[in-house]
């Protein structure tokens, strides 16, 4: 766009997008009032709208000795050359709308996926993904019902299965809700999916734990640790309707079911949210 403008007899262009235009240029104590004036947690759709337009400025001559936008840094990121490279892909005929979602691997050939939304709402229910000999399919288990929540985790736990915490139904309304999910080898039960012929269902149990449990939130991590014999189900930062980013750890014993302290050392990392943890 710069070299358009320079073109047309300009001497110098500046421009910058919406995203740059924000969090650069207008100050952070504006930018808390602004965002706290009403719930908000749709990040990835604003910054994508924000790339989408940007704001330029022109000058030549005297106007050029005062500066209408400052430029953008420039990036010290190495710049690195890519070699193209032909991978065979076979498109799979599955259609799953999830914003919010959260999906977990059950084993070799099966995949768990339970909330978000999509163009038809809010979903409540707990999806499936099967590869058999014709391909990947899709299957609704409708005997489990986790209620509809977005942005929360689902992790994996030794012994089989995986727990279900946090996520939101609404950016007023976090779940504190803990529920342990165990599946049998097929994944899905013959009401779901009757060329399945497995025997069992998907088996859904709510976590009655004690000790001092962590604010409810939505958008952070959840990963196993272990310490000493145990293991510990770890969750870190996120946000909830009263704080913009969490910066908090929770220790949850598994096998006690007990939130526990820990003394953690070191630098603490900053609050956040959105991000990723591995084990």
């Amino acid at each position: 766009v710069c070299v358009c403008v320079c073109s047309q007899g300009w001497d110098c262009c500046v421009c910058l997008d919406m995203n740059d235009f924000y969090l650069r240029l207008i100050p952070k104590e504006e930018r808390d009032r602004v965002e706290s004036l009403e719930p908000f947690d749709e990040h990835e759709e604003w910054h994508e709208k924000c790339c989408h337009y940007f704001i330029l400025t022109a000058s030549r001559g005297l106007l050029m000795e005062q500066a209408l936008l400052p430029a953008p840094p420039v990036s010290s990121a190495p710049v690195i050359s890519w070699s193209p490279t032909v991978l065979p892909v076979r498109p799979i005929p599955v259609s799953l709308e999830g914003l919010g979602m959260a999906s977990t691997r059950l084993g070799p050939e099966q995949v768990m996926l339970t909330g978000g939304s999509s163009k038809g709402g809010r979903l409540a229910e707990t999806r499936a993904l099967l590869r058999g000999q014709e391909g990947w399919r899709a299957v609704v288990e409708p005997f489990v019902d986790l209620g509809v929540r977005l942005h929360h985790t689902v992790t994996c736990v030794p012994g089989g299965g995986v727990v279900i915490y946090g996520g939101r139904s609404s950016p007023l309304n976090p779940i504190s809700d803990i529920f342990r999910v165990t599946f049998n080898p097929c994944g899905v039960s013959p009401a779901a999916d009757p060329q399945s012929q497995a025997a069992e269902t998907i088996h859904v149990e709510s976590m009655i734990c004690s000790g001092n449990p962590p604010p409810p939130r939505w958008r952070h991590t959840a990963s196993v640790v272990s310490l000493r014999g145990r293991d510990f189900l770890f969750v870190f930062g996120g946000k909830n309707q009263s704080e913009s980013a969490l910066g908090d750890g929770h220790f949850l014993n598994l096998g006690q079911q007990i939130w526990t302290e820990m003394p953690v050392e070191g630098a603490a990392p900053p609050a956040r949210h959105s991000h990723s943890a591995c084990p």
